[in-house]
């Protein structure tokens, strides 16, 4: 007999397990996940921003999406395993279709799709092949990136060229950079420290692949550049097969010409899928003529004239500085790729360079006589500098988890000289630079990631000078060295897909021991001495300064915040809170070091201040992006509280003798706007800030103010859009102004350039003509009257300082370029094919 309760039971859980197989059969559990690489088919280069969309294969509905990060990863989760269908999209290349991507239980719900290789489009309008190219600018989640490699102006001359092109970034006539108005910034090249600091025209801008520019960066970054980190990347070459370039320049303008002011480049690539092997050859000449007067007036009120310690006084004098330098530049370096996911990097480099400089100048008398003074510096045929570099990094399946390890030891060898009459001095600079890295990143779940890292930065600079100075001979010898050591942590949480923070914190130890000594001192009793730097060096003996000896062991701590809100999926607002610092001696510790290395210069003497506590920052920086018709804008505003803020300071100590050095301002205040907009490939910025001062010791010199405001456009029209060659011109104007005068002149200066190019046989070879300072503008001109102060802060008068050093004058430059290789073989076949579909080849660059 059947028991029926028993079998009603069975035939009921039975249904229930139906029931619940059917449900987890029509609702999958969301656990899914799809990841992968998008690049460039031809450069490899990440496709930042690419939109990855997934279908359902039954009814084609969209069932998830994302886009690509700053390194053209993508990661998409939290959906339900199944079979689907996965598109990817961006402007300017062909869409990309995986018909059917399968994502099951059996690979634990992951998928990895690989590198992803997009290829760009052309479109046919009305019989006209429009084809998009890679943008000058390209704006990501942390940094402005300005891509320089197809520049046909400044590719002609070195970095300072280049960098005078990207948005927030000037160079003046000394070369020094600035950010945003700030002179406070750290330059790197290829994410390592620049071993001659800010100097960059040794950099050939033919070699430059782009430049970034970060304003608010993370504490992951050495928290050095008060403005913020300027990074050169050079061409690496990340092409199939090989690829490569050659290309020669000329230059002409009313002081030189071609025999004094060439140049040639060599670079070339070749990579196959375990090895990427590239080398670049540089050689150039150059040469610098500047001149200017500077006219110093110091008058005294009437009461303080008959007093022995005030005269009244006029340093009146024109001058020429004339250089001529010869240098050359050989970099070799290999990525091996030793499996799927480990890639060696070694790279090797060395360069050597000469240089003569010629200065003279013409002093006035009150009573209209002259005098003129000349020098001439000189630098030894064997100068070098040489480095080699190591890296490993290990990537994995998830796209946000990687490990990297690197090494870079810099050395180099510089021997100058220095002539006045009969008289001669000599410097032998030695010095090394160890920078040591490491980083882990890895996710913490489906919407956060952290990265740790580690940091190590150690620099020696020997330096022996043997001065004569004719009433004075001697020896300074001067010692630097400087050990960095510092770790860090960032963590990133994506809180919605509108928002998210990332937080972070470094720590460092910083240890400094500086040396300068003033030893073998003879007096010669001659009268050709240099009344300035013998007024100094006696100074320095009566006070039992001839050894100084300073050192430094500190701990710094730095601490960072970042919001990023998306409004839309293009538009979005980023606000930044971090603290940065400028250390004492960066560089090789020109600002420490307590002797003058001008040491013939007749009207002022530069004197480094070992004193120098470290200038430190607290800055806000609140960005909006968003696209604009045809284009892109960025807008920003910041503010900046300084402490200990770096200042350039007219020492008075000493009568009749002008003496530069540094002091700090205990508070400074910075704010200002900075704004971009480019539309169809055509750009217009500028920035605008005030700076303000204040210091209890009273002192003029470190109470005053500052107003900088620049603007730049440049106007770029492809031999695609009017058929006949390239065509570039732009435009850079500046002003500083201070309560006591101005700087750049009333109404501040502007330089421009101008030029065209040609592309013939195909593209392999392109010629260029260019201009550059078409109005002979953009040289440094001070007018300024400053109060003068006893010791007790009475004021007795005023210095009325008249200064003009001028930029080189119009220069024209002649350039061939020669392109080989695959890459180019495949361009033109690309061009070839997109001919077929009709048209007159016409590139329209949108």
């Amino acid at each position: 007999m059947v028991n029926w309760k028993k079998e009603y039971m069975k035939n009921k859980i039975m249904l229930y397990l139906m029931l619940i197989v059917s449900i987890g059969m029509t609702q999958a559990p969301k656990i899914a996940q799809l990841s992968g690489k998008v690049t460039d088919s031809l450069s490899g280069e990440p496709v930042v921003y690419a939109s990855i969309t997934v279908y359902s294969i039954e009814s084609n509905e969209i069932i998830v999406g994302g886009i690509t990060d700053e390194n053209g990863y993508f990661f998409i989760d939290k959906f339900s395993i199944g079979t689907f269908k996965v598109v990817i999209d961006f402007i300017g290349y062909e869409q990309y279709i995986l018909d059917t991507v399968e994502i099951s239980f059996k690979g634990g719900g992951k998928k990895y799709l690989g590198e992803i290789k997009l290829a760009q489009k052309t479109i046919s309008v009305e019989g006209v092949v429009v084809a998009e190219d890679k943008p000058v600018y390209e704006f990501e989640t942390d940094k402005l990136v300005y891509n320089a490699s197809d520049d046909i102006i400044s590719s002609n001359g070195t970095a300072e060229d280049i960098l005078n092109k990207v948005p927030m970034v000037q160079v003046d006539q000394d070369g020094e950079v600035s950010l945003r108005g700030n002179s406070n910034v750290k330059i790197l090249v290829n994410g390592r420290e620049n071993r001659l600091g800010a100097e960059v025209d040794n950099i050939p801008a033919s070699l430059i692949d782009k430049v970034e520019v970060i304003t608010s960066p993370s504490a992951k970054y050495d928290p050095e550049g008060m403005a913020g980190i300027i990074n050169i990347k050079l061409k690496r070459g990340r092409y199939e097969g090989l690829n490569g370039s050659i290309k020669f320049n000329g230059k002409h303008n009313a002081n030189s010409s071609v025999e004094d002011m060439n140049g040639f480049t060599a670079y070339a690539n070749f990579k196959t899928d375990k090895l990427n092997l590239y080398s670049s050859l540089n050689a150039n000449n150059r040469m610098k003529n500047r001149g200017g007067y500077r006219n110093v007036v110091t008058d005294y009120f009437i009461e303080y004239e008959e007093l022995e310690d005030y005269e009244d006084g006029i340093v009146d004098f024109d001058y020429e500085n004339i250089r001529d330098s010869y240098g050359n530049r050989f970099e070799i370096g290999t990525d091996y790729y030793l499996t799927k996911e480990i890639t060696l990097n070694t790279e090797l480099k060395y360069s050597n360079y000469i240089g003569n400089k010629y200065s003279s100048q013409a002093f006035k008398n009150s009573d209209g006589s002259s005098y003129l003074v000349e020098s001439i510096e000189g630098e030894d045929p064997g100068n070098f500098d040489m480095g080699a570099f190591f890296g490993a990094t290990k990537a994995y399946e998830n796209p946000d988890k990687e490990m990297s390890l690197s090494i870079s030891i810099d050395g180099g060898h510089d021997s100058e000289f220095q002539t006045q009459h009969s008289n001669r001095t000599e410097l032998e600079d030695n010095s090394s630079r160890i920078e040591v890295d490491y980083s882990y990143r890895s996710p913490i779940g489906p919407d956060a990631k952290f990265e740790v890292g580690y940091d190590g930065r150690f620099i020696n600079n020997d330096e022996s000078m043997n001065f004569d100075l004719g009433l004075f001979t001697g020896v300074n010898d001067f010692d630097f060295k400087r050990g960095i050591h510092a770790i860090y942590f960032e963590y990133n949480q994506k809180i919605s897909d509108k928002l998210s923070v990332k937080p972070s914190l470094r720590l460092e130890h910083v240890s400094k021991d500086i040396q300068s000594t003033i030893k073998n001192i003879e007096s010669q009793g001659d009268d050709g001495s240099t009344p300035i730097l013998q007024t100094y060096i006696e100074y320095l003996l009566n006070n039992d300064k001839a050894t100084q000896v300073f050192n430094v062991s500190e701990t710094n701590y730095f601490p960072d915040l970042h919001f990023s809100y998306n409004i839309t999926e293009k538009q979005s607002i980023q606000f930044g809170i971090n603290k940065s610092i400028k250390r004492p001696g960066s560089g090789w510790g020109s600002n420490i070091r307590p002797f003058p290395r001008n040491v013939y210069n007749q009207s002022y003497l530069f004197i480094g201040n070992p004193f120098l506590e470290p200038e430190s920052a607290i800055k806000y920086d609140l960005s909006f992006k968003s696209p604009a018709p045809m284009g892109f804008m960025s807008t920003s505003i910041f503010y900046q509280k300084v402490r200990n803020k770096f200042e350039w300071y007219d020492d008075d100590r000493f009568q009749n003798s002008d003496i530069l050095t540094f002091e700090n301002a205990e508070n400074a205040y910075i704010k200002g706007v900075d704004a971009f907009l480019m539309v169809a490939g055509q750009v217009i910025g500028g920035t605008y800030s005030q700076t303000s001062q204040s210091d209890s010791s009273g002192d003029y010199e470190l109470n005053e103010a500052s107003t900088f405001s620049n603007m730049y456009c440049r106007i770029n029209f492809p031999e695609k859009y009017i058929k006949v060659f390239d065509f570039e011109f732009g435009f850079y104007w500046m002003k500083i102004s201070t309560p006591t005068g101005t700087m750049f002149g009333n109404n501040g200066t502007m330089w421009a350039n101008i030029g065209i190019s040609k592309s013939l046989f195909e593209n392999r070879l392109s010629v260029s003509l260019s201009a550059d300072n078409i109005f002979n503008g953009g040289g440094f001109q001070m007018l300024r009257t400053k109060p003068l102060f006893d010791e007790a802060l009475n004021e007795i008068g005023s210095e009325t300082s008249d200064v003009l050093s001028t930029r080189n004058g119009r220069t024209f430059t002649l350039s061939f370029k020669y392109n080989f290789g695959k890459l180019q073989d495949d361009k033109n076949k690309y061009r070839k094919r997109s001919g077929s579909r009709g048209g007159g080849q016409m590139d329209m660059g949108l």
